[in-house]
């Protein structure tokens, strides 16, 4: 991966006390409402925990000597069949972009990650935007499943699926005000901090999109779309687009940003179904690269494919004042989600 502009000098390996300290820092957790111990932190946000955590470790085969560390941050909800847990997984994955719901083992859980090393620092910020998002985006599914019971025993039996206890941390009975930021489910009103920080950054892009391209180019990546905002390039194994997002439900939620998107099939004759959908996002959540988007569904002109999503929202852009530095920032979290693609969808 490549680093934004600094120094040339050899940058020290990435280790679990860093990625922690800038997950803490970044969001303001609460002390009292965290619990540690070795590569891993539990959040309790509100009343269903996410842990944060090492996954795996390991090293290139390139020769160039660098390791990577594996970040893994998951949030159970509850209890659920096969059937059921699929579907809901199908349904909220619509609205989380930065990794995925998946149903596993009687559980439907939600799940980010990233593969950084010493030269993807940059990203650690979209990480912790991820797991802020990955907490709203629990509560909020858990939330509109109770909205949807029909009868007091419905309501029960979701009361006591769900995943909430925490024998360290106990049940937090006001959520953390974080939950709210990413909590909006109409258009931003242009005074909106988000709305305008959004609208910068595409702006912003405009000016650094001749930079991403050549450093696409640069990477053996073929330039096949560059039309209305879009961008595709592709290689001879897989295509990658950037999408601005100027409006819709992700645009709204998390701020104006880029879509980044990865088609893994050829054209469908029809929709293959949640059970498909859930096997490649459990993949993406247990292999080692990045898990940084989820797999769904493209309908245009009457053709399905099978694409995964990411988001770049204006939490992780607006740190990059640079057009060059904006460049690299997209070209590094692009990387990311096609080597996802790679590693388990596409195998």
């Amino acid at each position: 991966m490549t680093s934004p502009s600094g120094s040339h000098s050899e940058p020290a390996p990435i280790e679990w006390k860093e990625i922690r300290d800038h997950l803490v820092d970044g969001l303001q957790l609460d002390p009292e409402w965290i619990v540690e111990s070795p590569d891993q932190l539990r959040w309790q946000s509100g009343f269903l925990p996410t842990t944060v955590m090492v996954s795996a470790r390991g090293g290139y085969e390139d020769g160039s000597g660098l390791t990577w560390i594996r970040v893994t941050a998951f949030t159970p909800i509850l209890t659920v069949d096969e059937q059921q847990g699929t579907s809901f997984a199908e349904h909220f994955n619509a609205r989380f972009p930065f990794g995925s719901f998946f149903w596993e083992e009687g559980a439907l859980i939600i799940a980010t990650s990233l593969q950084l090393n010493a030269n993807s620092r940059g990203i650690l910020t979209w990480f912790h935007t991820a797991v802020l998002a990955q907490a709203t985006a629990a509560h909020a599914a858990s939330r509109e499943l109770f909205a949807r019971a029909e009868t007091d025993e419905d309501r029960e039996f979701l009361t006591n699926s769900l995943l909430a206890s925490d024998d360290q941390l106990g049940v937090r009975a006001e959520a953390d005000d974080l939950l709210s930021f990413y909590a909006n489910e109409g258009a931003r009103e242009s005074e909106d901090s988000l709305f305008q920080s959004g609208t910068e950054c595409l702006e912003r892009w405009e000016v650094a999109k001749p930079y991403f391209k050549e450093l696409m180019s640069q990477q053996g990546w073929h330039k096949v779309v560059d039309d209305d905002g879009v961008l595709v390039f592709s290689t001879d194994d897989m295509a990658v687009g950037v999408i601005p997002e100027h409006t819709g439900d992700v645009a709204n939620m998390y701020g104006q940003g880029l879509r980044i998107q990865c088609p893994v099939s050829p054209p469908l004759d029809s929709g293959p179904g949640s059970s498909f959908l859930n096997e490649g996002n459990l993949r993406m959540a247990k292999q080692g690269a990045s898990h940084a988007g989820n797999l769904g569904l493209v309908r245009a002109d009457g053709v399905i494919t099978a694409a995964v999503f990411s988001y770049l929202p204006p939490g992780y852009l607006y740190g990059f004042d640079e057009p060059a530095d904006l460049a690299i920032a997209v070209f590094n979290a692009a990387i990311h989600v096609t080597s996802g693609a790679i590693h388990t969808v596409m195998e």
